[in-house]
Order: structure tokens, then C-alpha cells, then sequence
């Protein structure tokens, strides 16, 4: 199943968004970077599975996912004091399972159709020859 990455997945309290758009001057915004981590995840997934609807990314990718637009959005400080261990192991984590699917390490289940974006496999067309002349038609054999 495709989902949206929305910024209430990623795990930030209000008092740390605060933070991050209180001191630092052009901070993203967190719709910025969930748009941005979409659009990573999707570049990995692309490598080895069809993609579901622009602007989603699969279910099974949504905890690696949050944990990425999470470091991404706490980094912007620059005293880094918000960025535990335990955020930075999930985003190395998170990084860890994209590059598994982009190599086919980790399937994605497939939605049962394919995007509208993406064309579905075709498959050859196999018919039995067919008779142009008739016995009829033919002159002196």
C-alpha cells in the first residue's frame, strides 16, 4: 500500500519545530522535508520495484522514512543538541534499508495496479497463422 509521508509521521514535537524555526532563519519546513524524503524513498524504490502514485511512498518504508526527514529537520540546528544516538542509529538504519531496496535485498509488495505513471508490463500477443487464400481462389494448381 502507497502512503503519504506526512509531517505528523515524523515524530517532532511542537517544541522542537519551534526550536529549529525559531533559530535557525531560512529553515525548511517540515512539509519541505517530508517532500524531499518522498522523493529520496522513491529514487531508491524505483531501482527495483514499479512506483505507486506521485507524492507516495510505500507503507513498509514509512518508519525509515520518518526517521530520515526526522535527522533531516533537526539537523538544521546548528548546535546539533536535539539529535540523540537514538535518532541518528534510526536514520543510519533507515539509510541501511533503502540502499537493501535498491538492490532487490527487500521487496516492496506490489499494489494490485500499477501506477498511471508507470506503464504495465506488456505482454506479446500469440495467435494462430491465418489463411489469406482460399482453395477456391486458386488458378491451375
Amino acid at each position: 500500500m502507497w502512503i503519504t509521508l506526512l509531517t505528523s509521521d515524523i515524530g517532532i514535537s511542537a517544541e522542537e519545530e519551534q526550536l529549529v524555526l525559531a533559530n535557525v532563519a531560512n529553515a525548511q519546513s517540515l512539509e519541505a522535508i517530508c517532500a524531499s524524503v518522498t522523493n529520496e524513498v522513491r529514487g531508491y524504490v524505483a531501482a527495483q520495484n514499479p512506483l505507486g502514485p506521485e507524492g507516495t511512498i510505500p507503507s513498509e518504508l514509512k518508519p525509515a522514512a520518518a526517521a530520515i526527514a526526522r535527522l533531516n529537520f533537526l539537523e538544521q540546528i546548528p548546535s546539533k543538541r536535539l539529535i540523540t544516538p537514538q535518532r541518528e542509529k534510526a536514520a543510519e538504519n533507515a539509510l541501511a534499508l533503502l540502499r537493501d531496496v535498491a538492490k532487490g535485498n527487500f521487496r516492496i509488495v506490489p499494489d494490485a495496479a500499477p501506477a498511471a505513471d508507470q506503464p504495465a508490463t506488456p505482454s506479446p500477443s500469440i495467435s494462430g497463422r491465418q489463411r489469406r487464400d482460399q482453395r477456391c481462389e486458386q488458378d491451375g494448381l
